[in-house]
C-alpha cells in the first residue's frame, strides 16, 4: 500500500490532475496486491493445507505474474520508444514506486519458485498461474 501512497503523493506534489479511471486503477491494483500478498503468504503458512496444491500453485504464479505485469509492461513500453515504435512513457523511467514495484515482484517470483518446488501439482497450474496473473493485473494498467 505504501507504492499507493507514493505515486498519489508524487501526482499531487507535481500538480497533476489524477483523473477518475486513474484513481479507479491504482485502487484496484491496490486490492489485486493486498490479495496477492496474501496468497504469498498463505504458500508458507500451515492454513494453506485447507486448500489443494494445484490451486495454491495456479494462486502463487498468479500473484507472482500479476506483480510483474506492471514493471514488465512499463520497461517495453520505454524499449518501444526508445526505438521509435511506441508512444514515449509520459512520466520518468525511474521512479520508487517502480523500485518497489519491481523489488516486490522479485519477491513474490521468489514465493512462487519455493512453492513450486515443494509442490507436487503438475506444473501446467504455474503457467497458467503466471498468464492469470499479468491478464488481471493488466487490466487495471492498460487504462493509464
Amino acid at each position: 500500500m505504501v507504492w499507493v501512497f507514493l505515486d498519489i503523493a508524487g501526482h499531487v506534489l507535481s500538480g497533476d490532475y489524477i483523473a477518475e479511471p486513474m484513481l479507479a486503477a491504482v485502487l484496484a491494483d491496490s486490492v489485486l496486491r493486498a490479495i496477492s500478498g496474501i496468497l504469498i503468504l498463505a504458500t508458507v503458512r500451515s492454513w494453506r493445507y485447507t486448500m489443494p496444491d494445484g490451486l495454491m500453485l495456479l494462486l502463487a504464479w498468479a500473484a507472482a505474474g500479476g506483480s510483474l505485469a506492471f514493471p514488465l509492461y512499463k520497461t517495453a513500453r520505454f524499449a518501444l520508444a526508445a526505438n521509435h515504435l511506441a508512444e514515449p512513457w509520459p512520466a520518468p523511467y525511474f521512479t520508487v514506486a517502480l523500485l518497489g514495484l519491481s523489488a516486490g515482484a522479485a519477491l513474490f517470483v521468489t514465493a512462487a519458485v519455493s512453492f513450486l518446488n515443494r509442490s507436487n501439482a503438475p506444473r501446467r497450474w504455474a503457467i497458467l498461474g503466471l498468464f492469470l496473473g499479468f491478464f488481471v493485473m493488466y487490466l487495471p494498467v492498460s487504462h493509464w
